[in-house]
């Protein structure tokens, strides 16, 4: 773990902070969260465990610094997987949500919403103009979620999956680190 970022105090103070992961010091835990958080939801997830670390092995070589967790003393409460660098099926170049997960034991404390603005930041610090990601059809509450986020949804549907979008306010270019970074040493 060394880059660390504070929570977004917009919400209050937060007993958790933002990390960038390791995935494989944090594998064991990424796995952990993303099956508690996907049981209720199987037909949108990866369900054997080897196939889940492929997974999380696909998110680390697509962006390398785009895993981001929220952490309290030690123990992963959700994570973000994005991707500033994704052709999209249009053939345009995009950032990307890959994947967000929050343990179910810790939604609707602003553990998703910290994570997503982070991420959001994070893009378009590094020059995403728009953000895409994909929910399944079904799932409407992660939808409503996204929509209260900026998101809008694309249709039609392609199968069980749905593209929401959203445009991104540029950050000036000043050559200062991420005004929310700290390095751990």
């Amino acid at each position: 773990m060394r880059n660390r970022i504070e929570p977004d105090e917009s919400h209050g103070p937060h007993p958790w902070a933002i990390y960038t992961l390791d995935p494989v010091r944090w594998r064991e835990a990424m796995i952990a969260v993303y099956q508690r958080a996907y049981r209720p939801l199987g037909r949108y997830c990866y369900l054997r465990r080897r196939d889940i670390k492929s997974y999380i092995q696909w998110l680390h070589r697509r962006c390398p610094e785009g895993l981001f967790g929220a952490v309290q003393h030690m123990s992963l409460l959700g994570w973000i997987a994005v991707d500033d660098d994704f052709i999209n099926e249009m053939g345009r170049l995009v950032g990307a949500v890959h994947e967000l997960v929050v343990n179910p034991d810790v939604q609707h404390h602003g553990i998703g919403r910290a994570l997503m603005n982070h991420a959001l930041r994070w893009l378009s610090a590094r020059g995403c103009s728009h953000v895409e990601l994909w929910v399944g059809v079904d799932n409407e509450p992660a939808q409503r979620f996204y929509r209260r986020l900026g998101f809008r949804p694309i249709p039609p549907a392609r199968g069980i999956w749905l593209k929401m979008i959203r445009t991104l306010a540029p950050v000036p270019k000043s050559g200062q680190p991420h005004p929310t970074s700290v390095i751990l040493e």
